[in-house]
């Protein structure tokens, strides 16, 4: 069965393709980015034919980033970007991933890795810092990047940086693999290619090492 947001981008994307504002190859990437094994067959029922085979080739394809550094709203609403994503009120709190187990160069490594990611997507609103802390909202980005393994918001290092957030040791080891050897744009996926990334080991590995709420 398929999600009330599901139903609602494949209706969008139908009525697109039908008045011919979007061509096979722009409908099945824009589908790409809801169609999972999970609800293929409920998607497809609803496509016209021409389109089946191409988004059924897509779907065998797709391999999901792991998402990390997507936070729940603090303070007030934000202009973020919008990937068909959960509620963001099961991501984690930054505020109970403080930790001061690294070192300022250690913590400056991770910032560096960060800050090189390759352009995932790009949206029209800018984050915020969710400590409050007064950077200037447009400092935190308006992009997500990627390293061809994990998606993160452009502010990421910022929180690693300036406020001491814990990242997990998954992620870290990365670094350690790949140091500064980053793949170029363009040799590695994207938004208009692999839509979405997998949450769950974020919102997982988030909520199970949080601190207590004070």
């Amino acid at each position: 069965m398929l999600t009330a947001e599901e139903l609602e981008e494949l209706g969008r994307c139908r009525a697109l393709y039908r008045r011919r504002i979007l061509t096979d190859g722009e409908a099945v990437r824009r589908l790409g980015a809801v169609a999972r094994p999970h609800n293929l067959d409920a998607i497809l029922a609803e496509l016209p034919p021409e389109l089946v085979e191409s988004l059924r080739v897509q779907t065998r394809a797709y391999r999901p980033l792991r998402a990390i550094g997507y936070w729940r709203p603090s303070g007030y609403p934000p202009s973020r970007p919008s990937f068909r994503r959960p509620s963001d009120a099961v991501f984690p709190d930054p505020r109970r991933l403080v930790r001061s187990g690294r070192s300022l160069a250690e913590r400056e490594s991770i910032a560096v890795y960060l800050r090189d990611g390759r352009e995932y997507a790009r949206w029209r609103g800018v984050s915020y810092c969710r400590f409050g802390c007064g950077i200037d909202d447009c400092a935190m980005g308006s992009r997500c990047l990627t390293d061809g393994v994990w998606v993160w918001p452009e502010g990421l290092s910022h929180y690693v940086e300036a406020h001491s957030v814990l990242m997990p040791e998954d992620f870290v080891r990365r670094i350690d693999e790949v140091g500064r050897s980053i793949p170029r744009e363009g040799e590695i996926p994207s938004y208009d290619t692999q839509g979405e990334p997998d949450y769950e080991y974020w919102i997982a590995w988030g909520h199970s090492t949080m601190a207590p709420a004070s």
